[in-house]
């Protein structure tokens, strides 16, 4: 019975470090859509053994990207060519049909412009290092970008694009290690220099961004309207790997994800940043594999994310929880 007690008192020792000293681990409730695979109207194409037997890649494909705006979700059917709508029951309420790829390419994210409207939508040709703009209105092509290049206003790994209020689009290429930056009517305006840690665009149209140091860690680096540097502030957390950028609130603080030590594969920890450079927040997800866009903050601030799984569809749905 001692020891019994012992072995009690110890857990509760365990339990009361872990829960102080740790990341939170995020409150996840039931899925808020549950949107099923298949090429069914408003199901999501896989791409994987069990759906193309001459699949040869090393991990499967799905949708890529997806955002909650105006408590509907938008989902980038990467596979299937299409931008899909749903309502908050999961009804297929609108479906874009995007210019058709090729087998094994995919559209790899999305961006609406303006960023507050609906009006026209970009999406990235992953395999072409292409960009479309579309008409949600009449389904047409208004203008194509990029292509495969070292040159200004062409790509080599394209990792996300956003627009601005403006109208403004950015594209972050990974391999060139730049951001891209065109006006609504396709004229490339400035370049700036990126880590490949993805960006975030406030309300105010300044980018947001991150740069690592060996010796210091991270610094977030904030680039007004116009391009030019406003401010570094040093972050820290140097131990920290993958670093990505998924969100600035109103307020600036600043989203980030991370692959921690020692957490088992699969698992990310997101960050919190305040404009300090100090943490308010952490909490520990399991993040999906081969997803571009796996979290979407929505305009009120609420966080949603996929975990989506590409292996063993077309079993299984596309879920889409709230984290906060």
């Amino acid at each position: 019975m001692k020891q019994s007690n012992k072995l009690t008192s110890l857990l509760f020792l365990f339990l009361f470090f872990y829960l102080s000293f740790s990341p939170i681990l995020a409150q996840i409730e039931m899925p808020k859509w549950k949107i099923p695979y298949g090429t069914a109207p408003g199901s999501l194409a896989v791409y994987n053994l069990k759906t193309h037997e001459s699949f040869r890649e090393s991990a499967p494909f799905g949708p890529q990207a997806f955002r909650v705006v105006a408590d509907k979700l938008w989902v980038l059917n990467s596979i299937g060519n299409s931008l899909n709508q749903y309502s908050q029951d999961g009804k297929l309420l609108y479906s874009l049909e995007l210019p058709k790829l090729s087998e094994g390419c995919v559209y790899s994210d999305f961006a609406f412009e303006p960023a507050k409207e609906l009006k026209n939508v970009w999406v990235c040709n992953d395999a072409e290092s292409t960009l479309h703009k579309i008409s949600m209105e009449t389904g047409k092509t208004l203008m194509q970008l990029g292509g495969t290049g070292e040159e200004p206003g062409k790509f080599i790994q394209i990792s996300q694009i956003d627009c601005d209020d403006g109208g403004r689009l950015y594209v972050a290429d990974e391999a060139k290690q730049t951001i891209s930056v065109f006006s609504s009517f396709g004229e490339l305006l400035r370049q700036i220099d990126f880590q490949g840690s993805r960006f975030a665009l406030d309300n105010r149209g300044r980018l947001h961004s991150l740069y690592y140091s060996d010796k210091a860690g991270y610094f977030r680096k904030t680039f007004s309207p116009k391009g030019q540097l406003q401010r570094t502030i040093h972050i820290g957390l140097g131990a920290m790997t993958n670093a990505r950028i998924e969100h600035v609130s109103k307020n600036g603080d600043l989203y980030v994800t991370f692959k921690p030590a020692g957490i088992y594969a699969g698992q990310r920890v997101l960050y919190v940043i305040r404009l300090d450079g100090t943490v308010a927040e952490t909490l520990i997800f399991k993040a999906p594999v081969n997803v571009t866009r796996f979290i979407s903050v929505s305009a009120e601030g609420s966080l949603f994310q996929t975990d989506a799984d590409y292996f063993e569809a077309p079993d299984g749905t596309f879920n889409v929880f709230q984290l906060k």
